[in-house]
C-alpha cells in the first residue's frame, strides 16, 4: 500500500537532509518498487522495515538507473548506485528504511565513483538541507 508523498528526513555526516518521497508498507508494493514505472512516471519511494534487516534489491524491470540510501535509525549507513537489469543487488547492512531515488544517466555517471557520503550530497537529485531549527521528526512516516 503506498502512502502520499511525504517529506522524509534523515541525516547524513551529523547534517539533516529531507526528500519528497512515497512510503511503501506492505511486501506487495515493497517488492515492486520502481519496476515497470517509466522515468516519467517514477517518483522516489522509501521502503519501512521493522526490524532492521539486509534486503537485496533488483533492478531487473527497471527501465532507468536508481540511488539506493540505506537508512538506520534516521542515519545513512550506506549507498548505492544500480544499473537497470541486475538481480539480488545485495545489501552490505541491516537498515530500517531504503530509499530509491530515479536517476537520469548523467546523474548515475556522476554518482557512481563516490566513497565518501560527503560527496555524495551535492550529487543527489531533489535532496532539500533541514534547516537545524526545523522541528520535523528524523524519520516522519506520518
Amino acid at each position: 500500500m503506498e502512502k502520499p508523498e511525504t517529506n522524509f528526513n534523515f541525516k547524513i555526516d551529523g547534517q539533516k537532509f529531507g526528500l519528497n518521497c512515497v512510503f511503501l508498507k506492505d511486501s506487495l508494493s515493497q517488492s515492486l518498487g520502481l519496476m515497470f514505472k517509466s522515468y516519467k512516471n517514477a517518483k522516489i519511494t522509501a521502503f519501512i522495515f521493522e526490524p532492521a534487516k539486509k534486503v537485496s534489491l533488483t533492478t531487473w524491470f527497471c527501465s532507468f538507473p536508481i540511488l539506493v540510501l540505506y537508512l538506520k535509525k534516521g542515519d545513512l549507513v550506506d549507498f548505492k548506485t544500480i544499473r537497470p537489469g541486475k538481480c539480488n543487488v545485495p545489501a552490505n547492512f541491516e537498515a530500517d528504511r531504503i530509499v530509491e531515488i530515479p536517476l537520469k544517466e548523467h546523474e548515475f555517471e556522476n554518482l557512481n565513483n563516490i566513497e565518501y557520503f560527503g560527496r555524495l550530497v551535492a550529487r543527489i537529485p531533489n535532496l532539500e538541507k533541514v534547516k537545524s531549527s526545523s522541528r520535523t521528526k528524523a524519520l516522519n512516516t506520518s
